[in-house]
């Protein structure tokens, strides 16, 4: 991707220097984890991909929605939600 007058872009340098030599492998282990995710679904219905991905992920059956606690209980420190 170039821009009008022809020169790269900064987001195609950056993928240029930075992520394509990655690419490769990046690619290959999103594929896996999305073929896996969907054996998960087709073997084990709506909740099969969610059940291996995070403890703090939490399915609510019949809710239609997860829920996120992205501070569990197993964090060793929490930020400080007071405000000064």
């Amino acid at each position: 991707m170039a821009s009008c007058d022809g020169s790269p872009t900064p987001c195609n340098a950056y993928w240029l220097l930075v992520i394509a030599p990655h690419w490769p492998r990046m690619y290959a282990v999103l594929r896996a984890d999305f073929l896996h995710r969907a054996r998960r679904l087709a073997d084990g219905g709506a909740a099969g991909p969610f059940d291996d991905i995070d403890p703090g992920l939490e399915r609510q059956p019949g809710a239609g929605f997860l829920t996120v606690d992205v501070f569990p209980a197993s964090a060793t420190t929490r930020p400080s939600t007071e405000v000064g």
